[in-house]
């Protein structure tokens, strides 16, 4: 979803693809609602890059969503303490999750009925992430109005 070049130049140049896949795993999802929505995706895409021995890495996962879920992980993830803005049509939801090591920051977009999730271990790394998924997603489809 995003090429290793780029991730290489948000992150390090020794970045790896660490996984591509079309297939999510539910008990993978720290939330609930995250594991309810990867349950009942028709389509999903989830990438992980990372550099090898180190302690970083950062993902994103695109997968469709119906209403009732994404009210549900919605509610969760404003329970949760998220922040939500918005960006034109889509909704958006920031999390940040203090670590031991590393804090997480999380961005999720809900534009129509698609969930964009970037998560990394800055705020700027995974709006960055999501922002390329919608792109890609609004390159790909221009008659969708998010």
């Amino acid at each position: 979803m995003v090429p290793l070049d780029v991730a290489k130049s948000w992150f390090a140049e020794s970045t790896v693809v660490l996984e591509d896949s079309s297939l999510l795993e539910a008990e993978e999802w720290f939330m609930p609602e995250e594991a309810a929505v990867v349950s009942n995706a028709s389509l999903a895409k989830n990438c992980w890059w990372g550099v090898p021995r180190g302690d970083g890495a950062f993902g994103l996962t695109v997968t469709d969503i119906d209403s009732t879920h994404r009210m549900t992980l919605s509610t969760a993830l404003l329970d949760e303490g998220a922040v939500e803005t918005a960006l034109g049509s889509v909704t958006v939801l920031n999390v940040l999750t203090l670590g031991g090591l590393n804090d997480i920051y999380d961005t999720h977009y809900f534009a129509d009925d698609v969930w964009i999730h970037g998560s990394a271990n800055n705020d700027q790394l995974s709006t960055r992430l999501a922002d390329a998924a919608l792109e890609q997603l609004r390159l790909a489809n221009p008659t969708l109005s998010y």
